[in-house]
């Protein structure tokens, strides 16, 4: 029995002697250097608290705790990368570790890595959905996202949570939904933001958005542009031989716009109407003077990440003082923002068309209804200043005369932009459409194919919040394999426009 005891002794001392240099030594030197550590933290004593923690881990190479706090250290220090190294060594240790799973999620916040940022605060919110700041960095990235309409519920929450945050809580509810165009919602929430801290910074700058909503909902406003325009083939689309023909000329012409818009905003969405005017004054070729009205009903609705959009239009145009044409135009849209900032849009158009001229014969009548399918992609760009569009359409065109029955499609990229010039923005556009004849031309007994080609470059330099002075220049080319329908243009414009 003796030696027993004997040898149970021996096997036991040895399993202590192992388990020493295995396990950290001395507990309380590593708790220690990891209390001195967080002390060094909370003063902002960087250095020592590195120094701290990293003797921790010289101690005890698994301590999850010390490699989140060197990433509390380093996120202190603004080092945000290597903060999230640090992060995912402490998770990697501890996927539990609740508080590193919000750190990280602030680390790639920091460093708009939004992606991650919402996947790492998907995971704080399973351990933590009691805690009011990982839905207001939900809210946070959602927004610098520009995904506005998903930044709304997560700030909701936190004034849920978290009473004394509720101020804060309005205000981004607030612009968040101004962002979208909601107005109505925004302006309710800002003024609960002037009310509860009117001489906050937040107070102010919610002033600033009710300044602006008040200007974007005006109920009236009225828009106008006065330009001079130089063209080296004054045309309008030919439909027989007359004064509606390719000129082959050169003129100077004055441009006149003006539009008058009313508009009303409630729940449910925007309703509005406009009237506009054109009229252009040749300076010789006094035959192609143009002048155009057009009257409009909308309604947007204020349903996000699908607004519908519904328009009709009615054009009437008199070219040299004689009536030309009528049209009627209904648009219904789709606008989806699912992936805001960048929106795509779907929409359908029916126009119908009605030449008030005299046609020699009945195969040149342009008369017509259209019906045309089209998506829009918009990309944002410049932190939202600018887009990138990019636009296909395929039409379908039933016209009285055979001449005009035609189908085809259409491509369309348009960039602008803000330049390095305070105040100036560029656009930058081209367009390419294909249009397939349905029947022989009548008069040159031959299938009609065009292909119309376009680009154009404008400068727009802003005086005030209500002046601006516009340079233009686009170049057109319409190639047919009917030699008569076939011209090119090139048309500058100076012009000065302004809002009120």
């Amino acid at each position: 029995m003796k030696k027993l005891f004997l040898s149970l002794g021996l096997i036991l001392s040895v399993f202590c002697f192992s388990s020493a240099s295995v396990f950290p030594a001395d507990f309380s030197e590593i708790d220690k250097e990891l209390k001195s550590g967080i002390l060094s933290l909370q003063i902002g004593d960087y250095e020592d608290a590195l120094g701290n923690f990293q003797k921790v881990l010289d101690l005890d190479p698994v301590n999850s705790d010390a490699y989140y706090y060197l990433g509390m250290t380093y996120s202190q220090m603004e080092e945000f990368d290597k903060a999230v190294s640090y992060y995912e060594k402490a998770l990697k240790l501890n996927p539990e570790l609740a508080k590193a799973h919000f750190q990280v999620a602030v680390a790639y916040y920091q460093q708009k890595q939004y992606a991650n940022a919402l996947r790492s605060l998907s995971k704080a919110e399973k351990y933590l959905p009691q805690d009011a700041m990982v839905y207001y960095y939900q809210g946070a990235t959602y927004y610098s996202m520009k995904k506005y309409y998903k930044s709304v519920a997560p700030f909701e929450k936190v004034k849920k949570l978290d009473p004394a945050l509720t101020v804060l809580s309005y205000y981004w509810q607030g612009v968040a939904l101004f962002q979208q165009g909601l107005y109505i919602e925004a302006e309710k929430l800002l003024r609960e933001v002037k009310r509860l801290s009117a001489e906050s910074q937040l107070g102010n700058s919610a002033d600033e958005f009710l300044d602006a909503i008040e200007k974007r909902t005006k109920p009236l406003s009225v828009k106008a542009s006065l330009g001079v325009e130089y063209d080296d083939n004054v045309t309008l689309q030919p439909v027989d031989e007359d004064v509606s023909e390719i000129s082959d000329k050169e003129d100077e012409r004055a441009v006149v716009n003006l539009k008058f818009s009313g508009r009303k905003f409630l729940e449910p969405g925007e309703f509005g109407a406009y009237y506009s005017f054109y009229q252009s004054l040749h300076q010789d070729l006094t035959e192609y003077n143009v002048q155009g009205h057009t009257g409009s009903l909308y309604f947007a609705s204020n349903l996000r990440p699908f607004q519908p959009y519904i328009q009709y239009s009615y054009d009437y145009y008199f070219v040299d003082n004689d009536k030309y044409l009528e049209k009627h135009t209904i648009i219904p849209s789709l606008n989806i923002s699912v992936a805001s900032p960048h929106i795509t849009q779907v929409y359908f158009q029916y126009e119908k068309f009605n030449y008030l001229i005299d046609f020699d014969e009945d195969e040149y009548d342009r008369s017509a209804d259209a019906n045309a399918l089209g998506v829009n992609q918009y990309f944002s760009i410049v932190d939202g200043k600018g887009y990138i569009k990019i636009g296909a359409e395929y039409k379908n065109n039933d016209a009285e005369g055979d001449d005009w029955d035609y189908y085809g499609s259409k491509i369309r990229l348009t960039v602008y932009s803000p330049t390095p010039v305070d105040k100036m923005s560029v656009e930058i556009g081209g367009e390419q459409s294909y249009s397939n004849f349905d029947n022989e031309d009548s008069f040159f007994e031959k299938t009609r194919k065009d292909t119309y080609l376009s680009g154009w470059i404008e400068l727009m330099y802003k005086l005030n919040d209500n002046w601006g002075v516009g340079l233009n220049y686009k170049h057109i080319n319409n190639n047919s394999n009917i030699d008569f329908y076939e011209y090119q243009r090139n048309i500058t414009s100076l012009f000065l426009s302004c809002s009120f």
